[in-house]
């Protein structure tokens, strides 16, 4: 899984929010595919001023899926931002792999199916001989 932070409108990440984050999200690297992506886009919309300002945008991109997951939390502290959509991000984990699940059970009934249609044509020809 690969993980981007950044910090948008001039605002850099410090180390200690960066490792935070890194706790918190490449803890799911185990159960997403490698291609996974999740990218953290972090901002402080009115600077020094204070208030219910600190905007974390997270995206996720997983394989298969068709439009990437778009999670956002605004909250006065960017470490509870941060749990709020790591919560939400983990909701959007456990359906991707639910669907992932079902997907190979599909998958693996429509390979049970052409092999049973296979020895059904195998028999005709057999009879026909």
């Amino acid at each position: 899984m690969k993980l981007i932070i950044k910090g948008r409108k001039k605002f850099k990440v410090p180390q200690d929010l960066r490792s935070y984050i890194e706790d918190k999200i490449l803890k799911y690297e185990k159960i997403l595919p490698k291609e996974a992506t999740v990218d953290v886009m972090m901002a402080d919309v009115r600077g020094p001023q204070g208030g219910v300002d600190k905007v974390v945008h997270l995206t996720a991109v997983f394989p298969g899926e068709k439009n990437p997951f778009q999670i956002e939390q605004v909250t006065d502290d960017f470490f509870g931002s941060v749990d709020l959509a790591q919560e939400r991000l983990e909701k959007h984990i456990l359906k991707y792999k639910e669907k992932i699940k079902q997907g190979l059970a599909i998958q693996k009934n429509i390979g049970w199916l052409k092999k049973l249609k296979k020895r059904k044509k195998r028999s005709k020809f057999s009879k026909i001989s």
